[in-house]
């Protein structure tokens, strides 16, 4: 076990994060986006990250977007799309549903079949039929949208609560997805195209037999710590877990006692935390670095805001996500994206996106106590609000600091 700053760690984080520009007399670092661009920046920033995070809401462009846009230099939705088409990433749940790179796909497809094996039951009784229907549709005709799917059949869907409104073929493909029976094929405006998994993917992928449980948790396990980078035994997504948590617990101890990872106590900080072992110099490198003031607007579910109590300890950063509190209840906004300044969150400001006017409003702005707003740092922020506006190609109105 060593002992570090909050200051160190959050750097460490940022830097794996492609957030970060830093130097010192040894080593330096830089953003991600000042070298990767295009569609193959795009898939880089992806197989860094682990996963990007999907989400529909359009207040702004979408979350998986925005992370997207902080990290690879130009980038434009279109550009996530080709990928789908190249047949290089897919669609799976880690903590939610998220974008992987499909290398990945063998311990998603363990999660994906053990799902089915501790629900199939369930499902059968909801929709099987129309499963049923839904599979043979995809096997000469794909891939489809769910709109393509004719029925008059309801169901009980999983925003329904007691009422049966959600098509039956709509669930139905929701179901084969969860079970890894069919994959998103493509993404076109944000609607999913679904295809049978082993009718879409290269054959190389079913060719062998499924990872056995052991080896899917100790790959699910690898790719968290990936993606997390900087974590904790408490985070309840510990391993992607599809079980309890004790199993992904032991895996982690065994990392430890084989010196695969690090325990590190953070000074103030009742938490422990766990990094790579081969992180530890660039720790101590980054405690002593010197940071640029760059600012980035972070989405609500953004890759370095998954883990809120990590926001707490490292950041001194409080931050929840409003849009499901009643408009009066709402501090910062239903939108409100952290600001994020060098190594610092200084501040949220929640943006809307007027699509028939083309304009980009500010609704709200706020910095943090203690952050005071200089000349220097205005400037910043008038450019990252420039910036933003251009990448949804949008008039700025009214953003006044």
């Amino acid at each position: 076990m060593i002992t570090t700053t909050a200051r160190a760690l959050r750097r460490l984080l940022l830097h794996r994060q492609g957030l970060l520009e830093w130097q010192n007399a040894n080593a330096s670092g830089a953003l991600w986006r000042s070298h990767l661009w295009g569609e193959t920046g795009v898939l880089t920033a992806i197989e860094r990250l682990g996963a990007v995070q999907l989400d529909p809401v359009a207040i702004v462009e979408r979350n998986h977007h925005l992370a997207l846009y902080n990290r690879v230099a130009g980038y434009q939705p279109t550009m996530l799309s080709a990928l789908y088409r190249e047949k290089v990433v897919f669609e799976e749940r880690a903590h939610a549903r998220c974008v992987f790179p499909l290398y990945d796909y063998p311990a998603f497809r363990w999660k994906a079949a053990f799902r089915k094996q501790r629900y199939g039951i369930e499902w059968e009784s909801r929709c099987g039929e129309a499963m049923r229907a839904v599979a043979e549709r995809l096997q000469h005709d794909y891939p489809l949208p769910a709109r393509a799917m004719e029925s008059d059949g309801k169901v009980s869907g999983y925003w329904d609560g007691a009422n049966a409104r959600t098509k039956d073929t709509t669930q139905a493909i929701e179901q084969l997805w969860e079970g890894g029976d069919l994959v998103v094929a493509l993404r076109e405006n944000e609607e999913r195209f679904y295809a049978l998994a082993e009718k879409w993917l290269p054959s190389e992928w079913f060719q062998h037999e499924p990872l056995s449980d052991l080896e899917a948790r100790k790959r699910l396990l690898n790719h968290y710590i990936q993606a997390l980078g900087v974590f904790d035994e408490g985070d309840p997504r510990l391993g992607w877990r599809s079980v309890g948590l004790s199993k992904p617990r032991d895996l982690l101890k065994q990392k430890v006692r084989e010196g695969e990872l690090l325990p590190v106590q953070v000074e103030g900080v009742q938490r422990l935390y766990y990094i790579s072992a081969q992180d530890e110099p660039l720790l101590r490198e980054l405690e002593k670095a010197e940071v640029t003031p760059h600012i980035s607007w972070l989405p609500p579910l953004d890759n370095l805001l998954w883990r809120r109590e990590r926001l707490e300890d490292l950041f001194r950063f409080q931050y929840r996500w409003e849009i499901y509190l009643p408009p009066a209840k709402r501090t910062f906004g239903a939108y409100a994206l952290a600001i994020l300044e060098g190594d610092q969150l200084i501040g949220r400001l929640d943006p809307r996106l007027d699509r028939k006017s083309g304009a980009l409003h500010i609704q709200r702005f706020a910095l943090e106590p203690g952050v005071s707003l200089t000349k220097e740092r205005r400037k910043r922020l008038e450019k990252s609000a420039h910036s933003f506006a251009d990448f949804h190609q949008a008039e700025l109105e009214l953003f006044e600091i």
